[in-house]
């Protein structure tokens, strides 16, 4: 059900869909009740959005809806400023249709933040016999949840080389992929950490470490609330 409103919403969702058959397959121990799951979901889809892009179809002839003449290629400067650059930005934070930003080292500390848990995700993608050895099919997840997020994220491209529309909205179904392999990415940081220095970092520290971070996260985000946020809305209607 949730795919089939996502897919109301924006079409980048529409590129998750074979990445959740495949994690229903990872998770789904009984063949059976696997192709069950698959009909019922996709049968929820085609319902709850099916209609909107047969309407786009009759109206537009494309089922993605709007004019869709190229404008630029894959080697335009567009791609560098201001795709990347405002993309990014407003992933993280812009507001106000985009004219209320953060200081820069708001900016700097959440994609440092992310940033490294992310890389660190890739490196144990590449390679960790020890981690794998503990999670077999945790790997072959984190490779789903990659591949949904360069999938959105080309279904962004090619919208993009017929509109100008670079918001990081569009890229909010990677949200949770996101999320979680930066999660992974810390987690293999501490494990690697834990190898070598095991008597320093037990489950204890872990559990704390987590609790402070969960904390700090939240404080953060209460402070751009009302740092930049209320101040930046209460300017545009004075």
């Amino acid at each position: 059900m949730g795919l089939g409103l996502a897919g109301i919403t924006t079409f980048t969702v529409l590129f998750l869909i074979p990445f959740a058959i495949l994690a229903l397959f990872i998770i789904q121990k009984n063949k059976k009740d696997y192709f069950n799951n698959v009909v019922i979901m996709c049968f929820m889809i085609v319902i709850i959005s099916g209609w909107y892009y047969i309407r786009n179809y009759m109206i537009y002839n494309y089922a993605l809806g709007g004019n869709f003449e190229l404008k630029r290629g894959l080697f335009s400067y567009y791609w560098i400023k201001p795709f990347a650059n405002m993309m990014l930005l407003s992933f993280f934070g812009l507001f106000g249709w985009m004219n209320i930003t953060m200081d820069w080292a708001v900016y700097y500390f959440y994609i440092l933040f992310y940033g490294i848990g992310f890389f660190a995700a890739m490196i144990f993608m590449a390679g960790s016999p020890s981690l794998i050895k503990k999670y077999p099919k945790i790997k072959l997840f984190c490779w789903i949840l990659l591949l949904g997020i360069m999938f959105s994220l080309a279904s962004n491209i090619r919208y993009n080389m017929t509109n100008d529309d670079y918001q990081g909205r569009h890229m909010l179904p990677v949200i949770a992929p996101f999320a979680i392999l930066t999660v992974m990415g810390y987690y293999y940081i501490y494990f690697k950490i834990k190898e070598k220095f095991q008597y320093l970092i037990g489950d204890k520290t872990k559990a704390y470490l987590t609790f402070i971070l969960i904390i700090f996260l939240f404080c953060m985000n209460i402070f751009i609330v009302n740092a930049y946020i209320k101040p930046g809305f209460a300017g545009a209607f004075l």
